[in-house]
């Protein structure tokens, strides 16, 4: 499929009213399936693209890309005139201030969002702004009442003044390119790139690794060290003061067990609604996909009630409600995730808005079929993507049935190609009713005054928690890994992708641990050794050109540890490589050139780091007790953790290496390749 990109010169970078004011109409015209472009050329009758969307390229005179994506070969000649006819109709029609005050207010109250929940980064982010422009720098607080007074002129201006604004948008169109690669070009263009990712690989692909090893190999950290005791005093602190700010109450859970409320600083609500996905049937399992694509795009009609709202008014109800919202799978464990974010006045409206969309959303043909085609669409990405492809293999091999592995690239293209349309939203319809007869928890967030105000009996019913019995502990992962841990009987796994100049490796075993206890903080320390790019691994792998990035990963939840080689130029060398090092370690007389206590000390600083950057807010903490929760995991005790770290030295890691570390390198272990389709590499 080809697409259609518009371009249009902008506003220079200190006009900051004018580019605002230009976002906000550009999210008028895109953002919802009720907006006047989306509505004409992504939802329409006889469509000429799957989506559409917008971005800025900051030059000190902006411009603005209008991307339309997968169009359709009979439209794409029309997707400009037709853009020029639906903005040429609004700037006569006039513009619906309502709606944009609507997405002002929401964008701001996103900023302020934003700076709630990433306050150190968002100064950051503002700091490097101003001195890259020469703005006069000013603190967090003051920059959002800046911007704040930005959002209150454009909210106050008049309809003249934006139907203004759409006409010098119309004009400033200086740019359309149509591109839609012919079956011929395609196959030229497939040889003439699998010959230059040869040449390249062959004139700069070591060398440039390597002089870029070389580089970080010699930058050295003179105050490495000097960080050592004052980190400790700091975490200590600042964790018992995030700690002291966040709690959950525990009363109402004899009334509501699948209710959590937790007390943090906030000046909103939010909701999370967390569904297992155990009680799935295969089936059901590849459709998720298709359910996090198509959430809240559907119409609602409640038959009880008779209560009725289009996709448009779904949209637009949304919109006006939700300071923001979200639907992911597996933020925890095999889980879906919904989170909602309200301020106070919609709270009670939200509540009624979030019943109808659980309990009464409905398959509309149409709409599956739009979310049909872009899923396709990000299928075929994604098999031309060795990063991907290697983790949709991961997770077939370690975990098949899980929704993870059902919902993976090639799962999803057997799946596609092998299920009518009919029979597609049979199993569409078949989740939504599996979820509100399922296992999930709400869990409400915000500080306590508006925890106060919740109307308790008003959420219970909403979620219709009192009719749900509490099911114990969601899945785990891990209990199918540990009880098949023969995982080299499988077979190394070699796939070959298009489009890929370089090559990825993931190496597993089974390893059970809980979170943050003394076995678990030791593999910290030591991935956070091995990860260090100018220590001696790096030396062994980056410095020499095969890889440009490795790591090692170990997760509590999964019950896996892994270690991963990707954008390599010569996989086998580097595995081989890793591998010789990590033996001539075990055997060397003198294992104090290999873990010095200055590269040991910087890697407990990082695991603190870790830490510190998991609570440095309110939020995070939260995040985190509810994943506790979900997990049955205790919370991280600081006091011991900091402990633990004390305590490790060089014969720790050395024993991590001998017990754990060494099955990842011999035929223990499952091993998965992903390569170039011109590789000659070969598996066993």
């Amino acid at each position: 499929p080809g697409s259609v990109l518009i371009g249009f010169q902008s506003y220079v970078l200190n006009e900051t009213l004018e580019i605002l004011a230009e976002d906000l109409l550009l999210d008028y015209l895109t953002s919802t399936p009720a907006s006047p472009l989306t509505k004409n050329l992504v939802h329409n009758e006889s469509p000429y693209c799957s989506s559409l969307s917008y971005s800025r390229f900051m030059y000190p005179k902006t411009a603005i890309k209008l991307k339309f994506h997968e169009t359709y070969p009979m439209q794409k000649d029309k997707i400009k005139d037709k853009v020029l006819e639906v903005l040429h109709h609004l700037a006569i029609t006039g513009i619906d201030t309502d709606r944009i005050r609507l997405i002002a207010e929401n964008k701001l109250s996103r900023e302020k969002l934003a700076i709630e929940n990433n306050n150190l980064e968002q100064l950051v982010s503002i700091s490097s702004t101003d001195f890259i422009y020469e703005n006069e720098f000013c603190n967090l607080l003051t920059k959002f009442e800046c911007i704040e007074d930005l959002y209150f002129s454009a909210i106050n201006s008049p309809k003249a003044f934006w139907c203004q604004f759409l006409n010098k948008l119309i004009a400033s169109l200086s740019v359309c390119i149509v591109a839609e690669p012919s079956p011929k070009l395609l196959e030229q263009l497939e040889l003439a790139e699998e010959e230059r990712i040869i040449q390249r690989i062959k004139r700069l692909g070591k060398s440039l690794i390597s002089d870029h090893g070389e580089t970080l190999q010699n930058a050295e950290k003179l105050n490495s060290n000097k960080y050592s005791l004052e980190l400790y005093d700091q975490i200590k602190k600042h964790n018992f003061q995030i700690d002291d700010k966040v709690s959950t109450y525990n009363s109402l859970t004899d009334h509501h067990p699948n209710l959590f409320l937790h007390q943090m600083e906030s000046s909103f609500y939010r909701i999370y609604i967390i569904a297992d996905t155990a009680s799935l049937t295969s089936q059901q399992k590849f459709v998720i996909p298709l359910f996090l694509e198509s959430f809240c795009k559907l119409p609602i009609h409640n038959k009880s009630t008779n209560f009725k709202l289009s996709c448009d008014d779904v949209a637009i109800e949304m919109e006006r409600v939700f300071v923001d919202h979200n639907i992911s799978l597996a933020l925890f464990d095999e889980q879906i995730c919904m989170d909602f974010v309200v301020q106070e006045e919609n709270i009670s409206t939200s509540l009624h808005m979030l019943h109808q969309v659980l309990f009464h959303q409905c398959v509309d043909r149409k709409r599956v079929e739009e979310c049909h085609e872009s899923l396709k669409a990000n299928v075929k990405a994604g098999k031309r993507c060795g990063y991907e492809c290697i983790q949709a293999i991961r997770f077939q091999s370690l975990f098949p049935e899980s929704a993870s592995a059902k919902s993976s690239i090639f799962e999803q293209e057997k799946f596609l190609e092998s299920i009518s349309l009919d029979n597609y939203c049979g199993l569409l319809k078949s989740i939504f009713e599996s979820l509100i007869t399922g296992y999930y928890c709400v869990h409400v967030m915000s500080n306590t005054e508006l925890l106060q105000k919740l109307n308790i009996q008003e959420l219970s019913a909403c979620f219709r928690l009192d009719s749900i019995p509490p099911k114990g502990n969601f899945v785990k992962l891990k209990s199918y890994l540990l009880n098949n841990q023969e995982l080299s009987k499988q077979g190394d796994i070699l796939m070959k992708v298009p489009g890929e100049e370089t090559s990825y490796m993931i190496s597993v075993i089974p390893v059970s641990h809980s979170l943050y206890d003394t076995l678990d903080v030791k593999m910290l320390v030591f991935h956070a050794w091995f990860g260090q790019l100018d220590g001696l691994v790096g030396k062994q792998i980056r410095g020499k050109g095969l890889a440009y990035h490795y790591f090692l990963k170990s997760s509590a939840f999964d019950g896996i540890l892994e270690f991963q080689l990707q954008q390599s130029t010569d996989i086998k060398a580097a595995f081989a490589a890793t591998k010789e090092f990590m033996n001539k370690m075990l055997l060397s007389v003198n294992k104090n050139e290999y873990l010095d206590e200055k590269h040991l000390q910087l890697a407990k600083n990082q695991v603190l780091f870790s830490l510190v950057d998991g609570i440095n807010s309110s939020l995070k903490v939260a995040f985190r007790d509810i994943k506790n929760i979900h997990s049955k995991e205790a919370v991280p005790d600081v006091m011991k953790i900091i402990s633990d770290l004390n305590e490790i030295d060089r014969h720790d890691m050395l024993d991590l290496i001998a017990t754990y570390h060494c099955n990842l390198y011999d035929d223990n272990s499952l091993k998965i390749y992903t390569v170039p389709p011109f590789s000659e590499v070969q598996i066993g």
